[in-house]
């Protein structure tokens, strides 16, 4: 029982450790290559917004309403 003690407190250990790394590694990752969608959304509004538009329909580019632009209504 104690040599089985011995081998699995330092494996588990190794683990853990190899979790948390893991974890924190994919964390700095993650923050260099994604993308925040809310700030990506705040731009586009305020780009629809400085062409006079609403950005969401009509012939101003948006994605399109009901009897939009690029309906072919």
């Amino acid at each position: 029982m104690p040599v089985l003690l011995i081998i699995l407190i330092p494996l588990g250990a190794l683990v853990i450790y190899g979790v948390v790394f893991d974890l924190k590694r994919r964390r700095r990752h993650a923050a260099l290559t994604s993308h925040d969608v809310s700030s990506a959304a705040r731009l586009a509004r305020a780009n629809a917004d400085a062409r006079g538009g609403s950005g969401l329909g009509g012939g101003d580019g948006g994605i399109g309403g009901v009897g939009g632009a690029g309906t072919g209504v």
